[in-house]
């Protein structure tokens, strides 16, 4: 690009970037996020109701906290890309509108980069850290299970075991004689 000495002092951009970056890049990188969000709102749930089953121990409530604000990080980064992508198509048509050598190399571009709406990755919802604390997170999960000694654990292993065996049938044995 040459430019005359009235234009030098401008602002300049490549404006075949700003669509590209707008119109594909952005959009893009905001639905590989939103996919990654996706699958640690699947990994929290999971983690969600394993701590329901281990009757939530303070390190899982810190784990899962953290996992949220990652978690709502990753949703504000989506929306955060998705909002970059609108406002460099925007600037690069608000170029178009004002500059003739802008408007050039807009005639010169394939229209799916600049015609038609702007991609936008869907956002995920975020996660509400304190209704990950609510017990009955889903049927799948019993809340805390019943906590017994160790040595009332064997004992009822050990009944349940020799109930089982006395259920077996006799063996038919004859005895020789």
């Amino acid at each position: 690009m040459t430019y005359s000495e009235a234009e030098k002092g401008e602002i300049r951009s490549d404006i075949t970037l700003l669509y590209r970056a707008g119109r594909m890049d952005f959009p893009d990188r905001a639905a590989d996020v939103a996919t990654v969000t996706s699958r640690l709102s699947e990994l929290i749930d999971n983690l969600n109701g394993r701590a329901a089953q281990l009757g939530d121990p303070d390190v899982t409530q810190h784990m899962l906290a953290t996992c949220a604000d990652v978690h709502n990080a990753l949703v504000r980064t989506v929306t955060t890309l998705n909002d970059c992508a609108v406002g460099l198509v925007h600037i690069a048509d608000d170029f178009v509108a004002r500059d003739e050598f802008a408007r050039e190399v807009f005639n010169g571009l394939n229209q799916g980069l600049t015609t038609g709406p702007i991609a936008q990755a869907t956002v995920p919802n975020e996660i509400i850290p304190e209704h990950l604390l609510q017990d009955g997170d889903g049927d799948e999960y019993t809340s805390a299970p019943d906590v017994q000694s160790p040595e009332d654990e064997l004992d009822d292993r050990n009944d349940q075991l020799d109930s089982d065996q006395d259920a077996l049938p006799e063996p038919d044995v004859e005895v020789a004689g």
